[in-house]
């Protein structure tokens, strides 16, 4: 039996409505998530949905949900709408007259503000915020995470390769990291699509779908990156002429991971080069990566150093 038939729930962007939850009819193709679009099932939508959700290890997320709603998942969703700061898409009931605008957390003040002054102006965005960390927005503009040095060590690292990066900023306990969407520009994660949707995706498809995905692989398999799942790269994507790019890589948290051996993705990355049939291009950027890495040694961190020189050796004898 499904709920809400007498009043359904739609999914929106902006103000354009794209699906009816309730009846899994699609309403717009335009912006319509590929994953939903391609099998407009309640059960395609839940795994949407369950990729913008923030994790239940997120602590603050969680309290703020126990104390404004407790267990009642019809008040999140009449009075959160599902809001985010990585995107525009929001739901509500069809007859809800609220317009985005006057309830978006890009323009309007976040929910919360009348809640005990530790999680006063974090709520809506940060109920939707994906990852594991208990991290949390404390403006429109900064998102703040734990502590992690090695994590702004690779934001460091993208700077001098010229690789698109979120902004971070290290302070004593945290480490912020800027908002590179906005209203017209929106975060469309990799999970969005069936081809990514289940983590099956090839090296080789990212390299040809994505801006700078071949120095993404090369980055995280000389930082170790262990954790680029579909979550942590994607599109940005705009609004209004649906130009699409490559968004700024975020998420280090995983770097250099000790729980995995040392060069088990640059093996893997010189794997992928040779069943591409050793492409000159790949080669190259490898070589001019490393060299980029080895003239700055003093200010980046030790290991990736050393990650890049196993590569650039390991590389000579292909």
């Amino acid at each position: 039996m499904r709920l809400f038939q007498k009043n359904h729930l739609i999914l929106y962007i902006k103000d354009i409505p794209l699906y009816n939850i309730s009846t899994c009819e699609v309403l717009s193709y335009n912006h319509l998530p590929e994953i939903i679009a391609k099998n407009p099932t309640e059960n395609s939508f839940n795994l949407w949905k369950s990729h913008r959700k923030s994790s239940d290890s997120n602590q603050t997320a969680v309290a703020l949900m126990n104390i404004a709603f407790g267990h009642n998942s019809y008040r999140v969703v009449r009075d959160t709408k599902l809001l985010s700061l990585s995107d525009c898409y929001w739901v509500k009931y069809e007859n809800d007259k609220t317009s985005f605008n006057s309830i978006t957390p890009y323009l309007e003040k976040f929910w919360g503000h009348n809640f005990a002054h530790k999680y006063n102006g974090v709520a809506v965005p940060t109920l939707v915020t994906n990852g594991i960390l208990d991290k949390h927005w404390i403006s429109k503009e900064y998102l703040q995470k734990p502590y992690s040095k090695i994590e702004y060590d690779c934001y460091i690292l993208c700077k001098l390769l010229g690789i698109p990066v979120a902004e971070y900023i290290l302070e004593t306990g945290r480490l912020l990291t800027k908002n590179f969407t906005n209203i017209d520009n929106y975060l469309e994660p990799a999970h969005s699509y069936n081809l990514y949707s289940n983590q099956g995706y090839m090296s080789v498809d990212i390299i040809n779908d994505f801006d700078f995905g071949l120095e993404m692989i090369i980055l995280d398999a000389i930082i170790k990156n262990t954790d680029r799942h579909t979550g942590n790269f994607g599109y940005l994507v705009n609004i209004e002429t649906g130009q699409k790019v490559q968004a700024p890589l975020f998420d280090f948290e995983k770097a250099l991971n000790p729980e995995f051996p040392n060069d088990y993705m640059i093996e893997n990355l010189l794997e992928l080069f040779k069943d591409m049939g050793k492409p000159k291009f790949v080669r190259d950027t490898i070589n001019k990566m490393v060299t980029t890495i080895s003239d700055n040694f003093d200010i980046l961190h030790g290991e990736f150093v050393t990650r890049a020189k196993i590569l650039e050796h390991q590389l000579s004898r292909l």
